[in-house]
């Protein structure tokens, strides 16, 4: 569930596939539910001017409605290759992020409906957590993996990559990223320095 920013709605995302809009003062619906995923919906957020809401799901989609009619606005988001768990909008409502069951996450440009770079990866099992700090400079994410990672908005892997000469050696992943990690190249195409 997730409360509009103004606080007079609550929408919820249900098990029978839909997504529903309820008044917070009374506890009534408003209207008639959104129906569009295919399986459990398993996350809602409002965009922060509380005029969009996007939903996720066992669908591998994330989906974008409008929050006064549940009209659903374009085609819905296939970036995931396993369930969707997590999605938000960043604080000026200019990116969505979602995390899966793939393990990854991902950055949508919400009125587009585009992909905005590659997916973010180094989780080993599924993401159940996204959000974004106050700034929108900085994107949290929580797996099952038992980790929590920050990542850059504004700098992606492929941007820094162009201004690195090498991957971390093992050595460096074992002392900087985790022993219990196995280790992999983060920039494809370049060198693995010798520990």
């Amino acid at each position: 569930m997730a409360f509009s920013p103004d606080g007079h709605r609550l929408a919820s995302g249900s098990a029978d596939a839909s997504v529903r809009l309820w008044n917070a003062h009374t506890g009534q619906p408003i209207g008639k539910p959104a129906v569009g995923h295919v399986g459990a919906v398993t996350s809602v957020v409002f965009g922060p001017d509380g005029r969009r809401l996007a939903s996720d799901g066992f669908d591998e989609t994330v989906r974008l409605w409008n929050a006064d009619t549940l009209q659903m606005i374009g085609n819905p988001l296939m970036e995931h290759t396993g369930n969707v768990y997590a999605v938000a909008f960043s604080p000026d409502g200019h990116l969505l992020a979602s995390g899966g069951g793939d393990s990854t996450v991902r950055l949508l440009n919400p009125d587009t409906g585009r992909p905005i770079g590659q997916a973010l990866t180094g989780h080993t099992k599924s993401v159940h957590g996204v959000a974004f700090s106050p700034d929108g400079q900085r994107l949290a994410s929580a797996s099952l993996d038992d980790t929590v990672r920050l990542w850059p908005v504004t700098a992606g892997p492929q941007l820094l990559c162009n201004k690195l000469a090498a991957n971390m050696s093992r050595k460096q992943w074992r002392d900087w990223v985790s022993p219990d990690i196995d280790y992999h190249t983060v920039c494809p195409g370049l060198p693995v320095p010798p520990d």
